[in-house]
């Protein structure tokens, strides 16, 4: 005879319970996950805004914007990093290297996206060093139009293509309307997007920046499998210094497609921006308000953003 008043779950039972509970942690780990990521894009926005107002402040002193190669550096006062930017200054230029690294070895979370996985450490033809997930506008294509953005090489510039001081009065295409700075992300993860691919050949001709794009823009998913190559100096490396690729970007391609260099020709490559963000990248622009943009934006329109002057791009899509 069954005991009436015994208690207990039958296997169905729990069975139904577990399935229950699955399906509850697969609805809500997704909106976890969410949330962490709204978070962290919410963080870089603020890394990028204080960018932008620390470039803002060195143009309302020194009464035009920083060199592109030595931007972050310059930036630093207007960062409370102080004491870091005059590190540089009391050093001697020919001390040994070991000397450099406070600067070097510098890990700043002001430069460092919250969602970008990849290393910011780095050991590269300068020893170990730290990276940044932040680059700034150089223009639209060297090839093609010179350093036409917010940030160019200042005395460092190649002879052939012309440079000057940017200063406010410069960007005629209005400062909400001009980018200075966006993502790209570190390397170790997302190789194509990632990594800076060489191009087997070399284009020389203005009217050629089309070609070089479109090459670069054709490079596939997996670009290991079809035996690209990889340059071997990482993006974002080192954050205090460094030239295209290093420290700058162009806006040749929209968002979240690849780099390139052109041949040999390390300074007119293309180099794009990039992130984890779903779909799209923050662009701090020269008035200094942060905003998202999509992937899949006009890229006629994210030219435009590129350029400092109205309707300077040259090469049709």
């Amino acid at each position: 005879m069954l005991n009436p008043t015994r208690k207990g779950f039958t296997m169905i039972e729990l069975l139904v319970s577990i399935s229950i509970m699955t399906m509850l942690v697969s609805l809500l780990l997704p909106a976890v996950q969410q949330a962490r990521e709204s978070s962290r894009k919410m963080s870089c926005q603020s890394n990028l805004r204080q960018l932008g107002l620390a470039m803002m402040n060195f143009e309302s002193v020194h009464s035009h914007f920083p060199d592109g190669p030595s931007h972050k550096y310059d930036l630093l006062p207007y960062l409370d990093q102080t004491i870091l930017y005059h590190l540089k200054g009391e050093q001697d230029e020919q001390a040994p290297d070991s000397e450099w690294d406070d600067l070097r070895n510098a890990v700043l979370a002001v430069l460092i996206c919250p969602s970008d996985p990849g290393e910011t450490s780095a050991n590269g033809f300068l020893g170990d060093m730290a990276g940044t997930s932040y680059h700034a506008n150089a223009g639209t294509g060297l090839l093609s139009d010179g350093f036409n953005g917010v940030f160019g090489y200042g005395d460092e510039a190649p002879k052939i293509y012309a440079d000057k001081v940017v200063k406010t009065a410069d960007i005629v295409d209005g400062l909400s309307n001009t980018a200075a700075f966006s993502e790209a992300l570190l390397f170790g993860h997302s190789p194509r997007i990632s990594s800076i691919w060489a191009t087997p050949q070399e284009y020389f001709a203005p009217e050629e920046q089309a070609s070089l794009t479109s090459y670069c823009e054709s490079i596939p998913l997996d670009p290991l499998s079809y035996s690209y190559q990889a340059v071997d100096f990482p993006r974002g490396f080192p954050w205090y210094g460094g030239g295209m690729g290093n420290a700058l970007y162009n806006h040749s391609l929209p968002p979240n497609r690849p780099s390139c260099t052109n041949g040999e020709n390390i300074v007119t490559g293309v180099y794009t921006v990039s992130s984890m963000h779903r779909q799209g990248v923050n662009v701090a622009f020269a008035d200094g308000h942060v905003q998202f943009v999509s992937e899949n934006i006009d890229r006629n329109v994210w030219i435009e953003f590129g350029s400092r002057g109205s309707g300077e791009f040259k090469y049709p899509f």
